[in-house]
């Protein structure tokens, strides 16, 4: 008897074409009814280019339930929705959330809407072709300085692990070493002395 729910996760095998894809459809039909977005308009990009400036924003009542829909926003983008794993991160990276980042968590939660059948999808192949990405910026983060980098694996054409990852920022002073130039300064100084 073939598998079709396997802890939370919706699991269709397509033998016709060999693929296995996994969704979280049920979950994210939860996380809208208790957000209480089931009838909200979807959107098709899970985050727009943000020109707010958070210090003059107010803070987030505290009867909002910011860290439960950003804990189950997370669930799914680490099992089976990478599409919007920058998104949630971007939003939630906040020790004192505004109603700025509540309102990028609304916008997750509308593309989720209407991309609630969306998974992954895993095809039978006859070689394994592993694949790496990665991507990094260097202090792109305007408010803190922090750099991103992120990463995705793939093994044929699918993604089997990936992650984001934010550097904590160095001081405005820092400089990379020229070492070339240290050296050559440091002969001509030796030369000079003897």
């Amino acid at each position: 008897m073939p598998c079709a729910n396997y802890l939370g996760f919706e699991v269709e095998i397509d033998n016709e074409r060999n693929r296995v894809t996994l969704t979280q459809t049920r979950q994210i039909d939860k996380i809208l009814e208790h957000s209480k977005m089931e009838s909200c308009n979807p959107e098709s990009t899970p985050e727009a280019e943000s020109n707010s400036h958070e210090d003059e924003q107010a803070l987030l009542p505290s009867e909002y339930p910011f860290k439960e829909l950003v804990g189950s926003l997370l669930y799914l983008a680490r099992m089976t929705r990478p599409d919007i794993f920058h998104a949630v991160s971007t939003a939630s990276k906040t020790n004192k959330p505004r109603i700025e980042h509540w309102n990028r968590l609304k916008r997750i939660l509308r593309y989720l809407k209407g991309t609630r059948n969306a998974g992954l999808s895993y095809l039978k192949s006859d070689k394994c072709d592993l694949t790496g990405f990665s991507d990094s910026d260097y202090a792109n983060d305007i408010e803190t300085r922090r750099s991103t980098s992120g990463y995705v694996v793939m093994i044929s054409g699918s993604p089997i692990s990936w992650s984001l990852h934010y550097r904590p920022p160095r001081p405005s002073t820092w400089r990379p070493v020229n070492w070339r130039k240290i050296l050559y300064r440091s002969k001509d100084y030796l030369s000079n002395w003897a």
